[in-house]
């Protein structure tokens, strides 16, 4: 009997918002085309289910003409599911397209170890090799077949024999008709909608995931259910999407914007904390990052999504066989049971997920919105100034101190509105220039973000508090800019563009082409020979951005007057002062990475790699097939003294007296080229531009490095943070 409960009501909502979620040929019904139910056809599926195998084989021994395309199964394969278009017009004795076979039965012989007459005939079939776990989206090329299968097709079925109309994606071969059975559903157009079916469940459980999910922030928090509920269905399946799932998208992206969003969250609740702020001023730079990382450790975030209840809506089961199963229903593949409803996140991704909703959050709000949500959350300091309490009027002490401050903040007020009106020194207008011509309500800020902390005696602090906070302000804005920019590409490609716009030597070369070096306030006689190398290295010598070793002082500088702009103006100010600095640099990385639609994409980063990074570059062609060691010089001599290593001008061996370093690259375990240099930091630049070179000019092993690394399952996600490889 079959028993079928006509879907109304609430779940229609969602079967109309199907197309927020999967294309709308998934959805299929068994209707005729006044939309009532077709029994008939049916009863005759059902019916046709029940014949034996004996009667299914003889249907397919009578078969000589299909009109309407059939299911069969081999006998050497019976859970496998053939489309059956026609005749090939070829009988098993014609001879094999394969040299190594006489014929088709002896290639069945000696594959399948079963005989079959010579006289039979062979169909030209396709099989149902696997359920379909991913939705082919706009803009995205279909997956072509392995070249095992490539080369099997071609054995088996030429591209000349083909005579009736295949199904695109699938492998063709030919079927002995003898060594066949009907399958027992023989209706092809339902078998491929229950095909589909799993796939339409699979994505609907997603959806209603979501609404749970969004039901369960409404009643178990004040703001982020509110807020959520206001973001498509799709954007916030994203971010709750683990990689584990195998779909065309998943919580990186905005994993990785969302992390810069806490730093930057963190970084204000610390500097803002009237219990923190006396203490934290004083903390060197190191510290304070580290204090801030303690605040967005993956423990911490893990503990408030398990609190909040947000790990039980993570989705990270794949659409497989043996591993997913629609919610409550128990499924046994090959006498196993599947319990698909017994995924536990890890601690990273648990701490992924709930970034990645950060993330989405600041795209949809921005950031004042965020950091309130993070507040209510747990996840960062609650910065609220104290209201006045009603018995403090009555305490003389406390009413006092009310007044006290009261009138320090007229005068701070005062102050800074003369500060705003005198006339800027050279300076202070050079820095303002710099940021954009900014205005600095608070003149004081100029001279902190330019004092070293060599200078001991000043009685300014040094630039380590708003360097600390520029390099949360500065990672924030880039990541913001790279993910909008490159909506299309992968995490580790926006982290190659990222590395190029924050890492030492560009800050280093923008604060020099615009003179702020002549303003730092120091007293280390070193920086000034130091400087004087780096001003001969990017001009007479012509060594390139990535051929110096600039000092860390000037990068400082940069992201301290940034801070500085923040602390002064609040982060919408700063924001726009990062995209003033780096707006040539970000309009010429569009320029070269614009596609032949007008749209910017960073797939060409291994060809087109002109101002990123090299070392991203080469980790992007090769990933963790690379290896960048580094010695001294001298013991690199002794290692390896038939080894020629170029030191910028020639080719030469390792001088056992040298001092220099030498970088060696190899990618799995060949040698690919060593450079000397003076620096440490220029060796490895320059040897990876040059193991970058090389590979470029052989196409064919990059491809070939790509493949490797997608097999591996390599995310090409480092990310170069200017620290100096192990030295041997």
């Amino acid at each position: 009997d079959i028993k079928l409960k006509y879907v109304g009501g609430a779940a229609k909502d969602y079967v109309n918002k199907r197309e927020e979620i999967y294309p709308g040929y998934i959805l299929v019904a068994l209707n005729k085309e006044d939309d009532s139910l077709d029994w008939e056809r049916m009863e005759r599926v059902v019916a046709t289910a029940g014949r034996e195998e004996e009667e299914r084989k003889e249907s397919c021994q009578k078969t000589t003409v299909i009109q309407d395309r059939k299911f069969w199964s081999p006998v050497y394969s019976p859970y496998s599911t053939y489309v059956i278009h026609g005749d090939a017009g070829v009988t098993c004795d014609e001879p094999f397209p394969n040299e190594e076979y006489s014929s088709y039965v002896d290639y069945i012989e000696k594959h399948y170890a079963i005989a079959v007459d010579p006289k039979s005939r062979l169909f030209e079939a396709q099989r149902i090799w696997r359920l379909p776990t991913n939705v082919r989206r706009r803009n995205q090329h279909s997956f072509s077949l392995s070249e095992a299968r490539k080369k099997r097709q071609k054995v088996l079925l030429p591209e000349t024999d083909i005579k009736h109309a295949r199904c695109e994606g699938l492998c063709s071969v030919l079927l002995p008709q003898e060594a066949c059975v009907e399958s027992i559903f023989v209706d092809v157009p339902m078998f491929l909608h229950a095909v589909l079916m799993p796939q339409w469940m699979y994505h609907t459980e997603q959806y209603m995931t979501v609404r749970s999910f969004i039901d369960h922030c409404k009643a178990t928090t004040n703001k982020l259910g509110l807020y959520l509920e206001k973001i498509p269905v799709p954007e916030i399946l994203e971010s709750l999407t683990a990689k584990s799932c195998n779909l065309t998208y998943s919580y990186d992206r905005l994993e990785y914007l969302g992390d810069a969003v806490l730093k930057v969250i963190h970084s204000n609740a610390l500097m803002h904390s009237r219990e923190l702020n006396g203490w934290v001023s004083s903390l060197h730079e190191g510290n304070l990052s580290e204090l801030r990382s303690a605040m967005g450790c993956n423990k911490r975030l893990r503990d408030v999504a398990v609190s909040l209840g947000i790990d039980r809506f993570i989705l990270g089961i794949p659409l497989s066989r043996g591993k997913w199963s629609p919610n409550g229903i128990a499924k046994s593949v090959k006498e196993e049971i599947i319990d698909s409803q017994g995924f536990q996140p890890s601690v990273k991704v648990c701490a992924d997920v709930v970034e990645a909703i950060i993330g989405l959050l600041y795209l949809s709000f921005g950031l004042d919105i965020v950091t309130e949500i993070a507040q209510e959350l747990g996840l960062s300091i609650v910065v609220n100034f104290k209201k006045p309490n009603e018995n403090d009027k009555n305490d003389p002490a406390k009413v006092a101190a009310a007044k006290a401050a009261k009138v320090a903040k007229e005068a701070m007020k005062q102050q800074t509105l003369s500060e705003m009106l005198r006339p800027r020194t050279k300076f202070e207008t050079s820095i303002e220039s710099f940021l954009g011509n900014y205005k600095f309500s608070n003149l004081n800020l100029i001279k902190e973000a330019l004092t070293h902390p060599s200078c001991l005696h000043e009685d300014v602090p040094s630039y380590q508090r708003l360097e600390w906070i520029g390099d949360a302000i500065l990672c924030l804005v880039v990541r913001d800019w790279v993910y909008r920019a490159f909506p299309n590409d992968p995490v580790g490609r926006l982290v190659s563009v990222e590395t190029t716009l924050v890492c030492n030597e560009t800050l280093s070369y923008l604060c020099f082409r615009k003179g702020l070096h002549h303003f730092i306030n120091h007293r280390d006689l070193s920086l000034i020979n130091r400087l004087m190398e780096f001003e001969l290295d990017i001009g007479e010598r012509g060594l390139g951005l990535w051929g110096t070793d600039p000092p860390k002082m000037l990068a400082d500088v940069v992201e301290s007057t940034i801070g500085a702009a923040h602390v002064d103006g609040a982060y919408e100010c700063s924001r726009k002062t990062v995209l003033h600095i780096l707006q040539p640099l970000m309009e010429q990385i569009c320029h070269n990475f614009q596609n032949s639609d007008g749209e910017s994409s960073l797939e060409c980063i291994t060809t087109n790699n002109v101002m990123i990074h090299p070392k991203q570059v080469l980790f992007e062609m090769a990933d963790s097939a690379v290896k960048i060691s580094m010695f001294k010089e001298h013991a690199f001599s002794t290692a390896k003294p038939d080894v020629d290593v170029w030191d910028g001008e020639s080719w030469r061996t390792a001088s056992p007296h040298g001092n220099g370093t030498v970088c060696q690259i190899e990618v799995y375990g060949i040698f690919i080229v060593a450079v000397t240099s003076p620096s440490p930091t220029a060796a490895r630049n320059r040897a990876c531009a040059f193991a970058v070179t090389i590979l470029t000019e052989r196409k064919e092993m990059v491809e070939l490095l790509q493949q490797v690394r997608l097999r591996m399952g390599g995310g090409g996600d480092r990310k170069y943070n200017g620290e100096e490889e192990e030295e041997e």
